[in-house]
């Protein structure tokens, strides 16, 4: 065992010294710092009035503060697929849900996590084209991509995955390229980290064994007791997996064998056209919003006759897409945005490459080429972030912090002081998981005092802020708030209103944002 240690601490070392000497040119390493502190500008606009916060945010907060008090979680946030993803993000979050219950510092720190990520990839290009040049280029695409600051953004577990995933990446090219054998096990663990983050993203495994055997003549032997300790590694970096798997029936496991051997083999449950979309959304959203499969076309077709080493083409090609192959068997007719997240960083580092090889011919047609990706990305960011994600990111789009707390300043500056009831249209349907944290947090924190829920609340979510069913037990005075009413048929909006229409009169109507508030008293 000391052996390996030794091994270890060697080849961190090295590793250490290699990528010291990567940013030893004074001017590289200036141009880099510049291109995070853009990076870090870029994910700061409009904070912190554009911070996401519906029901899923509300209820990974209530479950990381529960962690202080030793509620310990193994089974990680659920999706719509009826699967579970990894518990990790819980514990993530968790520290700094305990030092606030104000979701803004955690929403910080997820622009500054995301920013990071500059230097990832500025590493991996940088190994695989032993070019400075292409480095830095990669690294500015990356830090204006409009795609990766609606993922810093987004304050959920799916947005911790992009640095993993580059990890994983960066890993392979510290084993196949730089000859370290501690590559393979920084890999495992990478992919087992990322999967926590997503399960979708278990599809790193087979792009691993994929390509090690393209390289198969170019990885370092491994010793029995190296593979032994990286298998470890990936089985502890899963852990959570594993209990929760064995607790409940390995309900996972089964879902991703059907999906994939039983489903695999109905032709109705595969869409090919969505390789098309998403493809297209990655090109869209990181280089040219415009003309985006010829963009695409254009990049691959100049890459693959510019490059004569098939490895690292293929390399890139199975990065791009092995992330898409999961959206062959996504029957939603919108395919979310993070099943394959960070491929579309393939892409970024394959144009680094054709702008760098242009810039050999013609630095003016380089430099114009990266200027209308800056702002091509630039103007998306201007035209969408300040609402905050969009529904590719985010179903439940909208839903503002800002604009909650908006919501409850409104409400508490009309009842002056009175005691009242709230209810609201939500979403998930009848479960106030998210009011009663921002009224819990917020409502009391400021003013003091909470309301009473005046209505019906689905059992079994965080929050468990019990509802007074029976109308004549409330306080005369009551709000109802409709929240944004993307996702929700409209007969439910109808039936909200109709309802509360037979107990209560309507004073005043405000909108907020998209939140409608009114302002309601008893009938008599």
């Amino acid at each position: 065992m000391s052996e390996i240690f030794k091994l270890i601490k060697k080849e961190i070392l090295d590793l250490k010294r290699l990528h010291v000497k990567m940013l030893s040119d004074n001017k590289t390493f200036a141009i880099l710092m510049g291109v995070f502190l853009i990076s870090l500008v870029v994910r700061s606009l409009y904070f912190p009035n554009n911070i996401p916060f519906g029901y899923d945010q509300a209820r990974d907060a209530f479950i990381s503060r529960g962690l202080l008090y030793g509620d310990l979680k193994i089974l990680g946030p659920p999706s719509t697929l009826g699967v579970h993803h990894g518990a990790l993000s819980y514990y993530v979050f968790s520290p700094f849900y305990i030092i606030t219950e104000n979701p803004q510092l955690a929403a910080g720190f997820l622009r500054l996590y995301n920013a990071i990520g500059v230097f990832l990839i500025f590493f991996i290009t940088k190994i695989l084209f032993r070019s400075s040049r292409s480095a830095l280029i990669a690294s500015l695409i990356y830090a204006v991509s409009f795609e990766q600051s609606q993922y810093s953004i987004f304050l959920g577990h799916p947005s911790l995955a992009i640095l993993s995933v580059l990890m994983f990446y960066l890993g392979i090219l510290w084993f196949v390229e730089e000859k370290k054998k501690i590559g393979l096990p920084i890999a495992l663990i990478a992919a087992g980290i990322s999967m926590q983050f997503h399960f979708s993203l278990i599809i790193l495994l087979p792009i691993l064994v994929a390509v090690l055997l393209i390289n198969k003549n170019k990885i370092p032997k491994l010793s029995a007791r190296l593979i032994i300790w990286s298998v470890v590694g990936f089985i502890i970096s899963i852990l959570t997996y594993v209990l929760s798997e064995i607790k409940f029936g390995f309900s996972n496991s089964r879902f991703i064998i059907n999906k994939f051997i039983n489903g695999g083999n109905d032709t109705d449950s595969i869409n090919p056209e969505n390789l098309i979309l998403v493809l297209e959304r990655y090109v869209n959203d990181n280089l040219v919003f415009a003309y985006s499969l010829f963009v695409f076309g254009v990049v691959f077709v100049l890459y693959a006759k510019l490059e004569k080493q098939k490895h690292k083409l293929l390399f890139l090609t199975l990065w791009l897409f092995g992330g898409l192959i999961i959206y062959l068997f996504d029957s939603t007719g919108q395919p979310t945005y993070y099943y394959g997240i960070g491929a579309s960083c393939a892409l970024i580092i394959m144009s680094s490459k054709v702008m760098d090889k242009l810039a050999s011919h013609s630095k003016l047609l380089s430099i114009l080429f990266l200027v209308l990706i800056i702002s091509s990305n630039l103007f998306l960011i201007q035209r969408h972030n300040e609402k905050g994600t969009i529904p590719e990111i985010n179903a439940q789009n909208s839903m503002l912090l800002s604009d909650q707390l908006k919501v409850l300043d409104h409400i508490y500056e009309e009842a002056s002081g009175s005691e009242f009831s709230v209810y609201a249209l939500t979403i998930p349907y009848k479960v106030n998981t998210l009011w009663s944290y921002i009224f819990g947090w917020y409502g009391l924190e400021r003013y003091n005092y909470l309301p009473i829920w005046g209505g019906e609340a689905a059992p079994g979510y965080e929050g468990e802020w019990e509802g007074v069913r029976a109308q004549s037990e409330l306080p005369d005075l009551r709000f109802a708030i409709v929240e944004p009413t993307r996702g929700l048929p409209d007969h439910l909006i109808k039936d909200f209103l109709s309802e509360e229409d037979l107990f209560w009169t309507v004073e005043q109507v405000t909108k907020i944002g998209d939140f409608t508030v009114y302002k309601q008293t008893k009938r008599n």
